[in-house]
């Protein structure tokens, strides 16, 4: 049976095509320069909510279909699991139809290269760190950079997020416009790597301790967040914390749960600040995909990887929420503390945060910015509101999180089922 490899029509072709023939199966790799501007190349559909019987019966004429793909980690390793999920779910529900070609570890590309490497066709699946790239993606940076509004206890930081900047992101037409003219599609809006805290090499709660500590920042928000406490931040790749942290050239570093456990960062700055009132940014990136290849494709083939985005959704926060359990679990091992700020710090960051929200108003780059300041606030209180509504315990502080979670273990399906409304309302059809 042929294996369908997208062509990537309506671009410029690089001058180098590969075509490999093997145990007669046809693969073409290519690279090019724009992309199609095709919806697809039609046949038939499923309706939302389909079944995986019905999908597999709508695949059962559309020829094999095989993607290249990266994970940011090894094979099998934890801070990966949503990729592999994501991928095992599109494979299964296709019959096997559709397959993926896997680096492992970004071995294709650096983490904020994905959006060239998806371009020029080195990759046709990735994940685009939009939140960290505000020349291009200044809609999505904002989004991205005002995350914290939805914070509070270790549940609503993870799911408040999900939900209203997936709503805000479909939902606006400037995302879709950054993400088209970088020859992008979305197929999940946002994904975060988890819940950020400031980690410490010592205990550091009022303004007087954080006076002048370096601080290594991962975005705009944070370097604000940073600065209105008195921290000096810093630039610095992740590859160099532990290092700078274990020498003294670093005092503290946000970080998210993902980068902590990856880094083993708490052996060198076991000291977390954490606590429901303070809300620090959490940089989301979004899953995409070459629109090229997006174009190439039939409907249903289109309708699964974006329906399936839901698998990937929720495996990120199942991941999420498991490694904070373990990094949290782990503090009092490495001799470290979990807790807020006190009362000036508090305040401090509150009028930080302010501030930061009024500048992305202000700000001449997003189209309508007002408007969209006014919708962040309005959607991280009602979905902040939402994920109460639904039962979860938005009472859990950080540093009972540990003890809380292994006594109640967290059922997602009523968060996921709003999250698939939103998604449904704007899927291929």
């Amino acid at each position: 049976m042929r294996d369908f490899r997208p062509t990537r029509s309506g671009r410029v072709r690089c001058a180098t095509l590969a075509l490999l023939v093997s145990a007669g199966a046809l693969t073409l790799t290519a690279c090019a320069e724009k992309a199609s501007s095709r919806a697809s190349v039609g046949g038939e559909g499923v309706a939302a909510g389909a079944s995986m019987e019905e999908y597999q019966a709508a695949f059962e004429s559309i020829d094999p279909i095989t993607l290249n793909t990266q994970s940011p980690a090894p094979k099998g390793s934890p801070v990966g699991k949503n990729f592999e999920d994501y991928f095992a779910a599109v494979e299964e529900w296709s019959d096997g139809k559709i397959t993926f070609n896997v680096s492992w570890a970004n071995a294709v590309a650096a983490a904020p290269e994905v959006d060239e490497a998806l371009a020029d066709g080195r990759l046709d699946v990735g994940s685009v760190m939009a939140g960290y790239d505000s020349d291009n993606f200044p809609a999505y940076a904002a989004l991205s950079d005002t995350s914290y509004m939805g914070n509070g206890n270790p549940l609503e930081m993870v799911m408040v997020p999900h939900g209203y900047v997936t709503e805000l992101a479909l939902a606006n037409e400037q995302v879709t416009a950054e993400f088209e003219a970088k020859g992008l599609k979305i197929l999940a809006p946002v994904f975060t790597g988890g819940i950020n805290g400031i980690y410490c090499s010592d205990e550091r709660r009022s303004l007087d301790e954080l006076k002048g500590a370096q601080v290594r920042i991962s975005g705009s928000a944070h370097a604000a967040e940073a600065q209105a406490l008195g921290m000096s931040p810093v630039s610095l790749a992740f590859e160099e914390v532990y290092e700078a942290l274990q020498r003294g050239v670093l005092d503290c570093a946000f970080a998210g749960a993902t980068v902590v456990q990856l880094g083993d960062l708490l052996s060198v700055a076991p000291h977390v600040i954490l606590g429901k009132q303070v809300s620090l940014g959490q940089v989301p990136s979004a899953l995409a995909m070459s629109e090229a290849v997006w174009g190439d494709l039939p409907l249903v083939a289109q309708q699964l990887l974006y329906d399936r985005g839901d698998v990937f959704v929720e495996s990120n926060m199942r991941g999420l929420l498991g490694m904070f359990e373990d990094v949290l679990g782990a503090v009092d091992g490495k001799g470290g503390s979990i807790g807020g700020l006190d009362d000036q710090a508090q305040e401090a960051l509150d009028r930080g945060n302010a501030a930061f929200l009024a500048a992305v108003a202000d700000n001449d780059r997003i189209e309508g910015a007002p408007d969209l300041v006014a919708k962040i606030e309005e959607a991280s209180a009602r979905w902040r509101e939402k994920v109460a509504d639904l039962g979860y315990d938005t009472s859990v502080e950080y540093a009972e999180f540990p003890a809380w979670v292994a006594d109640n273990p967290i059922e997602l399906e009523p968060y996921m089922e709003k999250v698939r409304a939103l998604l449904d309302e704007h899927r291929p059809a």
